[in-house]
C-alpha cells in the first residue's frame, strides 16, 4: 500500500516514519544533516510528495520524495530520494506511486539521480517498469 505523507507533524508524531526517515536518510547525500525542517516543509508544500509504502502489518519500509517544478524556469520534476527496506513488490508499489503522483500533476517524465554507488544500469533497472 503506499500513502502520501500530508501531516508536517508526521516527523515527531509518528515514530515508524521517523525511523524509517532517518533509514533513508543514512543512504543519501545529506547523510548527517538536519533535513527534518525541510522535510515538514515539503510535506505541507503541494508541489511535493513524500510517500511512503506499507506492508505486513502497517509497517512504513519505502520513501519516495518527489518535487515538481516550482518555476516556469524548471519544467522537469524531479525524484529527490527513494529508499526501499521492504519487499521487491512494496519497491514497485513505491515505484508505481511516485510516478502517478507525477502524472496526476500532469507531467510524463521526471529527473533522479542515482546516489546508490550502483551502476546506472541497475539503478534504472528498478525504475523500468514504469517506463
Amino acid at each position: 500500500m503506499i500513502l502520501e505523507v500530508t501531516n508536517p507533524n508526521a516527523i515527531n508524531d509518528a515514530p515508524t516514519f521517523r525511523e524509517l526517515l532517518d533509514k533513508a536518510i543514512e543512504h543519501s547525500p545529506w547523510k548527517g544533516k538536519d533535513i527534518y525542517p525541510e522535510i515538514s516543509r515539503l510535506i505541507a508544500d503541494p508541489s511535493a510528495g513524500i510517500l511512503v509504502s506499507i506492508e505486513d502489518t502497517n509497517k512504513i519500509v519505502g520513501l519516495s520524495i518527489t518535487l515538481l517544478p516550482s518555476s516556469v524556469l524548471d519544467n522537469t520534476p524531479q525524484v529527490a530520494h527513494i529508499y526501499n527496506e521492504g519487499t521487491v513488490n512494496a519497491r514497485k508499489e513505491l515505484v508505481k506511486g511516485t510516478v502517478d503522483f507525477i502524472h496526476k500533476a500532469g507531467y510524463n517524465r521526471f529527473w533522479a539521480i542515482n546516489f546508490t554507488g550502483k551502476p546506472d544500469k541497475v539503478w534504472s533497472r528498478a525504475m523500468q517498469a514504469e517506463g
